[in-house]
């Protein structure tokens, strides 16, 4: 960092700087001989038609150099020799004082040709990063937000350029990915580049969370790998055992509060959450309990996830708008939009059949933490038949291959999930499918030997 009493470099954007005609005959190009100067007669054509619509820029040399040349070429060869090629006696300039060091000369090279308008999406982003290190070089970093601090940051980057902290952060960050894998310029546009990059950097993400997965569990004997996955559902009351979880560390929250129906004693439908809350192995939610329960859930979700994490929250149509309104006070960002679960027309339910339609569709929100994004693009409807009564553990437990595709499509492979109500276990039978670290919680231990079954019949 450059420190207060040493001498500062001069702050170029405060030299006075004159505009002018100057003979093209008295600038020294030194010889500059740059690889590719493009279609040189479309220029020409061009400044036949329009004049020249950015000047070049020299520095005003303080004696004649050689007899022969007042100015220093400092950007525009390509413009220069389209008017020498045009036998054009007089040339539009930028004239800078004299006294320009090797630096200074470099960084109003790139800064003038940044602003170019005939420059490529390329060639720009990587003449942004290229005049951000100079300049860097130049002050030294900046590591204070004080008035008179020295040092160059990207904020004084994007203040010379004349854009926003993030575009010129963003812009750096491409003129990097440009230097590094250098085929991303034959993609041509800057939005095409962006694209290309997210992708890439998708790929670098989603490969770091195998090699961490692997390494954690990858080499462990299958019998000691069962355990693990066994040990995953962990018994006891959520907002306790979920203390032990550092913040911002979990991808996806799946969160399933078993939705606050009064159970009728005498229906058919319900006579199997009877059974099991009458052995102690299902306990409901009660509606006089259920406000406090979300929202504290939701709290804790968003406490654990990761900027960029998603939260799954299965809701009924009742609570609507007010679990909405709670997870943006919380400071999650929601929509109106929501994801499906149907469950084909041969699986409704209703409970007065000559006054309801059979009801097909079982709704969640996608909520996010920070900046998002969906790891595979898809409708919202999720169609998958019902865990066959026959083999459903739970009265209201989700389908394994519908749990797997909403785990696919919102997080990638080597992702952490979490599940504060995990009933069944499948949501973490379906993470550890897509090589997911899953844990869930559940206050009763009256299902988690199903679970460990599918664990023993889970193929690794």
């Amino acid at each position: 960092m450059a420190k207060k009493d040493e001498k500062q470099p001069r702050n170029l954007s405060e030299l006075p700087v004159k505009q002018g005609l100057i003979e093209v005959s008295r600038v020294n190009d030194a010889g500059r001989q740059r690889g590719d100067y493009g279609n040189i007669e479309e220029l020409k054509l061009s400044i036949k038609q329009k004049g020249l619509i950015h000047p070049i820029a020299v520095m005003k040399y303080k004696e004649t150099l050689d007899d022969r040349w007042d100015y220093f070429l400092l950007a525009g060869g390509r413009r220069l020799k389209a008017f020498k090629g045009l036998e054009l006696e007089k040339i539009p300039a930028r004239i800078y004082p004299d006294g320009l060091n090797a630096f200074e000369i470099k960084s109003i090279e790139l800064e003038e040709n940044i602003r170019r308008k005939d420059m490529s999406d390329a060639e720009r982003l990587k003449a942004i990063k290229q005049i951000h290190d100079l300049w860097v070089s130049m002050y030294g970093t900046k590591d204070s937000t004080a008035k008179d601090a020295g040092g160059h940051s990207l904020r004084d980057t994007a203040k010379r350029l004349g854009v926003s902290v993030g575009t010129a952060s963003e812009h750096v960050e491409m003129g990097e990915w440009l230097e590094n894998v250098p085929e991303l310029a034959k993609l041509g546009s800057k939005t095409e580049i962006k694209k290309a990059i997210k992708k890439a950097k998708k790929q670098v993400s989603q490969k770091k969370k195998i090699e961490r997965f692997e390494n954690e569990v990858g080499n462990k004997e299958e019998t000691e790998l069962r355990q693990i996955y066994s040990k995953s559902y962990i018994i006891g009351d959520f907002f306790e055992k979920v203390k032990v979880v550092p913040k911002n560390t979990i991808d996806l929250v799946d969160l399933d509060i078993d939705y606050p129906v009064d159970i009728d004693e005498e229906s058919p439908q319900h006579q199997d959450i009877q059974m099991d809350k009458k052995f102690g192995k299902y306990k409901g939610v009660p509606k006089t309990e259920f406000e406090a329960r979300m929202k504290e859930s939701l709290r804790e979700s968003y406490r654990v996830l990761r900027d960029g994490g998603w939260c799954i929250i299965w809701f009924g149509w009742e609570y609507f708008a007010q679990i909405q309104k709670w997870g943006q006070d919380i400071g999650f960002k929601t929509s109106w939009y929501t994801g499906k679960w149907y469950k084909g027309g041969g699986y409704g339910h209703t409970r007065n059949p000559y006054t309801y339609l059979n009801h097909t569709i079982e709704p969640f929100f996608y909520f996010r933490k920070g900046v998002a994004n969906i790891n595979i693009p898809r409708a919202d409807v999720f169609e998958y038949s019902p865990t066959p009564p026959s083999v459903k553990d739970h009265p209201y437990e989700k389908p394994i291959p519908l749990m797997y595709d909403i785990l696919n499509t919102f997080i990638d492979p080597g992702s952490r999930v979490l599940v504060p109500y995990v009933g069944s276990g499948n949501t973490l039978i379906a993470g550890f499918k897509l090589k997911c670290h899953a844990i869930g919680f559940d206050s009763s231990d009256g299902y988690k030997d199903s679970y460990i079954v599918k664990v023993q019949e889970l193929v690794l």
